[in-house]
């Protein structure tokens, strides 16, 4: 049996800024994995993580759990 639960977040206005600010970077960092992607003929999601790990985590800033994330966002996004 699984078990849902459905939150919604109200945080201050300090982290609703932390937030915002980390999703944006997230969505470029998405954006910068996609045209690597292209350029180097790459799909799948650990030969992302394999290729731009590195790059996005300080390009961009990101903890590894949300660059891990990037890499399957765009990996599921060219599969569909």
């Amino acid at each position: 049996m699984k078990l849902i639960a459905q939150l919604k977040l109200q945080p201050a206005a300090e982290q609703h800024a932390l937030l915002k600010h980390t999703l944006a970077a997230a969505n470029a960092a998405c954006n910068l994995v996609s045209e690597m992607a292209w350029q180097q003929r790459v799909f799948g999601q650990f030969a992302l993580h394999n290729l731009c790990y590195r790059h996005v985590r300080q390009a961009f800033d990101l903890g590894a759990d949300v660059a891990v994330r990037v890499f399957a966002k765009v990996a599921l996004a060219r599969s569909i």
